[in-house]
């Protein structure tokens, strides 16, 4: 699992750049004029998120291939899994982590909406929503079987069979303190 730097997350803030990191993850590799296709999008308007990619480090070119008259480069990401750094505290990288789980969460939206229009039935879907209290340990826990799904459900996916995604985020909830309860009361 690669851990994000800034720079990264800055780079997925945008819901495309997020878009193409999920399309390549789900396809394994890709060229532009492939990713553009999956998007419905125009090739022509992938240029400049796949060098921003490039740039950042978190695709990279792995081959090429010939199409038509041109050499056409396949991308793949660095890694199929990308983490936090934890111990990273300033306020420039947890701006930049929230902003990227925003792109993240938005992409998941546009995925669900879309396969919920296409489908006559909802049993292909499955939503949780639960604010839970759980010891320091339970919650370690959980972190860890969250982090174990992920990879299981990663090894498991083959790039010939129906796509599924999955989108986790387990966050403490902070209750808000008695100067903000009377502040919102006044």
């Amino acid at each position: 699992m690669t851990i994000l730097t800034q720079s990264q997350l800055d780079c997925l803030s945008s819901t495309l750049r997020t878009e193409i990191v999920e399309a390549l993850n789900a396809r394994s590799e890709g060229s532009i004029s492939d990713i553009a296709r999956s998007l419905g999008k125009r090739t022509s308007a992938l240029y400049y998120h796949f060098g921003r990619l490039e740039e950042s480090g978190l695709i990279v070119v792995s081959s090429s291939r010939r199409a038509n008259t041109q050499v056409e480069a396949i991308y793949r990401t660095t890694d199929r899994a990308f983490g936090i750094d934890k111990r990273n505290r300033s306020p420039e990288y947890r701006r930049a982590l929230v902003k990227a789980c925003q792109r993240a969460m938005s992409v998941a939206q546009k995925e669900f909406q879309h396969a919920q229009s296409e489908m006559n039935e909802l049993d292909q879907s499955q939503l949780l929503r639960a604010t839970i209290g759980l010891s320091e340990t339970d919650a370690a826990e959980l972190r860890r079987r969250l982090a174990e799904l992920g990879s299981w459900a990663r090894s498991r996916s083959r790039p010939d069979q129906p796509k599924h995604s999955i989108t986790a985020v387990f966050t403490p909830v902070l209750e808000p303190s008695s100067r903000e309860i009377k502040e919102s009361n006044s």
